[in-house]
């Protein structure tokens, strides 16, 4: 089969996918756009082929975001945006899977470069100045919602040091770090787990046990944390 019907080919596919689309067929459109890429990837790549491997990675990445699959979506988005830096809807897509995963410096960023290169006053540029505001109140929440967290396991384990409160620090610890951002907050609060080895040194049973109980909570789940509570207890 020659290129350019393979091109032509794909272009169909594409606009199938689409199709799929508009009817709300999200995993439909994903497999038209699926076979599009399958037979383009092949291709020499001119601007031609370019223009079209952009448009299906950057379509599938919205059918992800309307499954909810944020990080297939943004990784399509990344495909599409190294073929054409300055696409518009990958960029705008690549924002709002990322603030969708809570990664709200990288949405900021790629918000910030698309208004940099939309028209003012389009559209797009509109959308995106919304979708910015939305990000920094969003980033403003979540750093007074950390300083409160911080402040919060501070206390706590200020408070553990004076008998009376240990047992009282232990259990709020422990709810705190049944929270994926409570985890990290400890792990960050504590980062070699210095104070953590101290209390488990102690030996004394109360103490140990609710130690252990908050450990086995901050790494359930989590391969990362468990890797690092196990190097950074047993060196």
């Amino acid at each position: 089969m020659t290129t350019t019907s393979n091109n032509n080919n794909a272009g169909d596919l594409r606009e199938q996918g689409n199709q799929a689309f508009k009817q709300g067929k999200f995993q439909d459109a994903i497999d038209q756009y699926t076979e599009a890429l399958n037979l383009l990837t092949n291709l020499p790549l001119s601007e031609t082929i370019k223009n079209e491997l952009t448009k299906c990675y950057s379509n599938r990445s919205q059918c992800y975001i309307n499954l909810n699959q944020y990080e297939d979506a943004i990784e399509d988005a990344t495909r599409a945006l190294e073929y054409t830096p300055a696409d518009q809807k990958s960029l705008y897509r690549r924002s709002t899977a990322f603030e969708h995963l809570g990664k709200l410096h990288e949405a900021i960023s790629d918000a910030q470069r698309l208004i940099s290169i939309s028209s003012k006053g389009s559209s797009t540029d509109e959308q995106t100045n919304t979708l910015l505001r939305k990000l920094r109140e969003s980033a403003q929440s979540k750093h007074t919602q950390q300083t409160q967290l911080t402040s919060q396991i501070q206390q706590m384990f200020e408070a553990m040091n004076t008998k009376s409160n240990q047992e009282t620090a232990l259990n709020n610890l422990l709810i705190i770090s049944r929270e994926d951002a409570g985890a990290e907050g400890i792990l960050a609060y504590d980062c070699d787990l210095q104070q953590i080895k101290e209390f488990i040194q102690t030996n004394e049973q109360i103490t140990v046990l609710g130690i252990i109980r908050v450990l086995g909570s901050i790494v359930r789940n989590s391969y990362r944390r468990l890797t690092n509570c196990t190097y950074g207890i047993l060196g």
